[in-house]
């Protein structure tokens, strides 16, 4: 039973591994078709994907 559980744990982490970098491959993908339409809109290149950008301090709007 345990080289079965062997196997199994190490096909399960051949999954995961080949699911990561497919996920990886498709987030350059993305990311070059986003700069290349940002570029096309001449809107300068896209930000990483996940990168936050940095928050504009809240502005207070009063009305009298």
């Amino acid at each position: 039973m345990s080289e079965n559980k062997e196997q199994t744990t190490a096909a399960l982490n051949t999954l995961i591994n080949l699911a990561l970098q497919l996920a990886s491959t498709q987030q350059q993908q993305v990311q070059n078709a986003a700069n290349v339409l940002a570029t096309a809109l001449e809107l300068g290149p896209a930000q990483e994907a996940g990168e936050a950008e940095e928050a504009e301090e809240p502005k207070i709007v009063t009305t009298d």
